[in-house]
């Protein structure tokens, strides 16, 4: 399935550290969130430590999987930024697709902290 992502609202952040993938959370310290942790946006760009990088806050969004995410479910960060099913920590938005296998995009509404 073709996904094509409408962000809303973009905000930039100092990177901590250099950020290699691109649609993956990010939080407020600017490095790649850890498992359920909350996100303070998701990466459009990739970038290197001290440079800012764009994370889009809201909108119809893209983000890296990390497993199985079930279109319709919450999700959460896993320990490299990609979304996975939430179980425990930080909502960070609803899935509106799903996926079976990690390294596939799915398209989520985010609601980071919800």
């Amino acid at each position: 399935m073709n996904q094509t992502q409408q962000p809303g609202k973009i905000i930039s952040l100092t990177a901590a550290a250099a950020i290699d993938n691109i649609y993956r959370f990010v939080g407020m310290g600017g490095s790649l969130c850890g498992a359920g942790a909350k996100a303070a946006g998701i990466n459009q760009i990739k970038v290197e430590a001290g440079d800012e990088v764009a994370l889009a806050t809201n909108g119809k969004l893209l983000v890296e999987a990390g497993g199985v995410v079930t279109a319709g479910a919450k999700i959460k960060s896993d320990a490299e930024g990609r979304a996975v099913d939430h179980d425990t920590g930080e909502v960070n938005g609803w899935a509106l697709t799903g996926v079976t296998t990690a390294g596939e995009y799915v398209l989520i509404v985010p609601g980071m902290g919800s």
